[in-house]
């Protein structure tokens, strides 16, 4: 029993190399390639949650630690921070609800927790310890943005064009201090949904089978998350017309709706996701239909509106009733 003990040790540290060594090339590429990161971010904390519901939490510490100090080695101390808070509040929160077999909705509520809680310590390790305030973090993302407007224009953009976008986000980055709730929130619900689903696509494929305790068609918020929306949208209704006292409204009623919205656009994409699986559409369908939800939430809203409308009209019931004799939903 205890030779299997230590082979069963020596196996999961030997997983947790080889996760340490995938934690290091992607969090490089994060680090180094352009355009890369927001497609690399999300698989970052697989290799150590894989680790953790594996192997549990001494071979995912192991992941977490021997890749943040050879990322420092490799890339400065400032970089090699974000990557150890990313891996302790994603990987950590991922794994563990992995281990325990939660749902989609509690795995969501603890990794969008984790996610949110690496971005604040990451903004104060920023501000209090490289030194980095408002100002010039402002000062940043304006030359980087003159510096992409120019490059575009050099690709063939008109000067005209190029120039409005770049104005547009010289105007969103003097808001980001007051939306900066709002975005972080907003950004830590959707990274956690991506590494959910990455999970959930990823892990039954390896050698070990994991499989997630994920029903996506099965999410369903509170109904005091309806209520925050209607919140926002009357704080931006106070807030009209009401001259400069009305900023405050404005900006809050604007972070709660970025919340909110992005919680109903999940639970629209659950709606969508019952749909489908009820009337048995082929995945060539699924993928047209999944495309348009998500298309519809960039263009309009939409999909988080189906989502908030689904508090009060239970969608997903009512094609139970019109399908009685549909099977389980995935």
């Amino acid at each position: 029993m205890q030779l299997g003990q230590a082979s069963s040790g020596r196996s999961s540290y030997l997983v947790a190399g080889k996760a340490v060594a995938a934690t290091v090339i992607m969090g490089v590429g994060v680090g180094v390639l352009p355009l890369v990161p927001p497609l690399l971010v999300p698989l970052l904390p697989l290799p150590a949650a894989y680790v953790l519901a594996l192997g549990g939490w001494k071979p995912a510490a192991v992941v977490v630690l021997g890749s943040s100090l050879l990322i420092y080695l490799g890339a400065g101390p400032a970089f090699a921070v974000f990557v150890c808070l990313l891996l302790a509040g994603l990987s950590l929160t991922l794994g563990y609800s992995l281990r325990r077999g939660w749902d989609f909705a509690r795995s969501l509520g603890a990794v969008s927790g984790g996610a949110c809680g690496a971005l604040v310590l990451w903004g104060l390790f920023v501000w209090q310890v490289l030194g980095v305030g408002a100002s010039e973090l402002r000062e940043s993302l304006t030359a980087s943005i003159d510096a992409v407007a120019t490059r575009y224009a050099d690709l063939g953009m008109s000067q005209a064009t190029a120039e409005a976008v770049a104005e547009r986000m010289r105007e969103l980055v003097g808001l980001a201090g007051y939306l900066a709730p709002g975005v972080v929130g907003m950004g830590s619900i959707l990274l956690a949904a991506c590494c959910l689903g990455l999970v959930y696509v990823m892990f039954p494929r390896t050698r070990a089978r994991l499989k997630a305790a994920y029903r996506l068609s099965e999410f369903r918020l509170h109904w005091v998350v309806a209520y925050v929306t209607i919140i926002g949208l009357a704080l931006l209704l106070l807030a009209a017309g009401k001259g400069s006292w009305g900023n405050l409204p404005t900006y809050v009623g604007v972070d709660l709706l970025l919340v909110s919205q992005t919680l109903f656009f999940l639970q629209g994409l659950a709606v969508t996701h019952a749909l489908a699986t009820r009337r048995g559409l082929r995945r060539a369908s699924r993928v047209a239909l999944y495309a348009t939800a998500l298309i519809a939430q960039l263009l309009t809203q939409l999909t988080g509106l189906f989502g908030l409308l689904d508090t009060w009209f239970d969608y997903r019931r009512r094609f139970a009733l019109r399908s009685p004799g549909a099977g389980q939903v995935g």
